[in-house]
């Protein structure tokens, strides 16, 4: 049986949130307005009034906010240099005076209220690794929006992303977070919340980032902190660090080369991939395999006769060979073909329409895409996948 010191808190908030997928069904549309953020309040106040003094809530060592700020201030950097080369759309916040603070206080104060339980619990049971388990994941459980899970059960795919992009990130941040707890300091927990979300609420433009890059780049985020506390803070030695033996050097590599797959799928590279789905280019290379090209600089003479590429038409990405070049009202013309096709494709391709020119590709690298993308749309896929 597993014993929690001090669980009136948790239970009071679990209880809440159970409360609040009834009232998410039922549609009472001051919840997330009003009811939420007082509850939280509430909670908050009686917290900081029966808090006691053994409770650890900020660390006194510097180079912990030291630490946090360079990799936030990292995190943020490329998170805006992602928009640079991805684009960026409009936040759907409002940025007035009201409205920032209406944000703020509607997303912020459950934040807090949470690590400050988060603190307490763990503090109280830190010698016991079940406790602590059983506190983590029923944190986990209290953020996860049900209602929403409801509404896409049926559709597979956007469940399949909900999981991917909200619910396995929430896993790894809790678990991040109670880590941080153990061995720093609520505060920096807490800083790492507030600056995350701060980041979303008051830019008025973000990156146009598909869910598999947001959740990615937001994953290492999480893990470069643990990586960073874990091997150059914690595990600090008579006042000075240890020395790095191999581990630690794996894993500064593995974050590098992490963030450097990221960049590859984000087109901040000179070569990018694309699966694809189809076997009009057999022999060539096959459906299920991957193509990487290389993005073109949109100069006409590195397009010739014979050269694979990348186009786009109708929103569907295509990989076929040029077959011939036309010159039409002083428009140059790429006329298209798969090796495996009988005939040359219908549509006349454009320069402006051309993302790249292929440059190798790697076999079977992307059965997993194509499996996926059969499965959620119940048919054989047909288009490249980017």
């Amino acid at each position: 049986m597993v014993i929690i010191k001090d669980i009136k808190i948790l239970i009071t908030v679990s209880i809440y949130a159970c409360l609040s997928f009834i009232v998410k069904i039922i549609n009472v549309s001051f919840y997330t307005n009003i009811l939420n953020p007082i509850f939280y309040s509430c909670i908050l106040v009686y917290v900081i009034f029966n808090i006691k003094r053994h409770y650890v809530l900020y660390s006194r060592n510097r180079k912990h906010y030291v630490c946090i700020s360079i990799i936030l201030s990292f995190y943020i950097i490329i998170y805006l240099l992602l928009g640079r080369y991805l684009g960026f759309l409009k936040s759907p916040y409002s940025h007035t005076f009201l409205s920032i603070i209406k944000n703020i206080i509607i997303q912020v104060i459950p934040i807090i209220t949470i690590e400050l339980i988060r603190n307490i619990l763990i503090i109280r049971n830190k010698n016991n690794k079940l406790a602590i388990a059983v506190i983590t994941i029923a944190l986990i459980f209290i953020e996860i929006n049900y209602n929403y899970i409801i509404s896409i059960s049926s559709d597979k795919e956007k469940f399949f992303k909900y999981v991917f992009s909200v619910i396995l990130p929430l896993i790894i941040s809790n678990t991040l977070y109670t880590y941080l707890v153990i061995n720093s300091s609520f505060l920096i927990s807490l800083i790492i919340r507030i600056t995350i979300n701060l980041v979303v609420l008051l830019f008025p433009v973000l990156p146009d980032l598909d869910w598999y890059m947001a959740s990615t780049m937001y994953m290492i985020s999480l893990y470069s902190i643990y990586g960073v506390f874990k091997y150059t803070i914690i595990n600090e030695r008579d006042g000075t660090l240890k020395k790095f033996k191999k581990e630690k050097v794996d894993y500064f590599i593995s974050i590098v080369i992490s963030i450097s797959i990221v960049c590859f799928m984000a087109g901040m590279l000179k070569y990018k991939p694309i699966c694809i789905l189809s076997n009009s280019m057999s022999p060539k290379f096959n459906r299920a395999d991957v193509v990487i090209y290389k993005k073109v600089d949109k100069e006409q003479d590195k397009i010739k006769i014979g050269s694979i590429i990348v186009y786009t038409i109708d929103n569907q990405n295509i990989v076929h060979r040029v077959n011939n070049i036309i010159e039409k009202d002083g428009n140059i013309y790429y006329i298209t073909k798969g090796d495996s096709n009988n005939v040359v494709d219908k549509e006349m391709v454009k320069l402006e329409q051309i993302k790249g020119v292929y440059a190798f590709h790697i076999k079977y690298a992307g059965f997993f895409s194509v499996k996926l993308y059969e499965y959620f749309n119940d048919k054989e896929a047909k288009v490249e996948i980017q």
